[in-house]
């Protein structure tokens, strides 16, 4: 990886680049730092004044190429996440291995398009992006991690330097100004690109299928994400959590699993109801049986601690134009 990196920043190996405001989130680390809540506040951020896209990889799924998101897909088609932010949002997304031929299929099919967000592309070198935001997880800092298989970097702590603006995910809602600063020299060292910081703001846990009541009394978590730390607080600070499911992230649901729920149940005499990540509702929703079960989704949006606005008018400055 260093080598490679080496290559590009040398301009040994040629990286393509568009006529288009192209944004890349993305991380250092294996494992989740919110780039699926990111990617879904660009789009709101962008929205009013243009019409964005989405291009990822399309992790987990079961083909290959490019294919767009359509109201027919399937999680396995697209991947989970690709698919979640096509249903919220009925934005473009498409996925793609090589993002590169992906690009002019995508303007070439979706007229007006003004800005394209690459999902998880902060090492996806053979395309250049004009803005790169790198996401670290408060939990687990890159500073303070390793290559793998040591730690969980993909790269060397110095791709920071690639970065624009970083922001520091999950963070505590409290997260007192003296650690921030603490947190920005640390980041300093790799990157000099702005720092800001989020956290994970939960909505109100909405029925599946059904108009049944909120959830109210014990509960059971299921989640196939990288780290439901954060989800966990949450849940148990509002809820009486009986028990977590917890499956790996990205983890495709069967049939057999549906029936290991229903039988649990059963087993609490209806006392019991399921909640979980939209990320995962896309491919509970698409098994037979579950409009059947009690479960509950809970949304989740970023939110910054503080200077969201200057973040912001970053994103807009480099996506529009200054502001005149």
């Amino acid at each position: 990886m260093r080598l490679r990196n080496y290559l590009y920043d040398a301009g040994l190996r040629p990286a393509a680049s568009f006529d288009i405001p192209l944004i890349a989130v993305g991380n250092l680390a294996a494992g989740g730092t919110g780039k699926t809540p990111m990617t879904e506040y660009l789009i709101r951020l962008l929205l009013p004044h243009t019409k964005p896209a989405v291009l990822s990889r399309g992790y987990g799924r079961k083909t290959r190429g490019l294919l767009f998101a359509s109201p027919e897909a399937e999680p396995a088609d697209l991947g989970d996440e690709p698919l979640q932010i096509y249903k919220k949002f009925q934005v473009p997304v498409a996925v793609c291995e090589d993002r590169v031929y992906a690009i002019p299929h995508i303007l070439r099919l979706h007229a007006g398009v003004g800005a394209i967000i690459l999902d998880d592309a902060f090492q996806h070198r053979r395309l250049k992006a004009g803005l790169y935001v790198l996401l670290t997880d408060y939990a687990r800092l890159f500073y303070h991690d390793y290559l793998l298989p040591a730690g969980r970097l993909r790269e060397r702590r110095e791709g920071a330097r690639r970065a624009q603006v970083v922001v520091v995910t999950k963070c505590p809602e409290h997260l007192a100004e003296a650690e921030m600063e603490k947190i920005k020299k640390a980041i300093g060292r790799y990157t000099p690109a702005p720092v800001f910081f989020s956290y994970l703001k939960y909505g109100d846990p909405t029925p599946l299928h059904g108009t049944a009541a909120v959830p109210a009394g014990k509960i059971a978590v299921v989640t196939g994400i990288a780290y439901p730390e954060t989800l966990l607080k949450w849940a148990r600070e509002r809820f009486d959590v009986v028990r977590h499911f917890h499956f790996p992230d990205h983890y495709v649901y069967t049939a057999a699993d549906l029936n290991k729920l229903k039988r649990y149940l059963e087993q609490q005499n209806g006392q019991v109801s399921i909640l979980t990540t939209e990320k995962d509702a896309v491919k509970l929703s698409s098994l037979n049986g579950a409009a059947g079960l009690p479960i509950f989704v809970l949304p989740v949006q970023i939110d910054f601690l503080k200077n969201g606005k200057e973040f912001d008018n970053l994103v807009l400055n480099y996506a529009l134009g200054p502001v005149k």
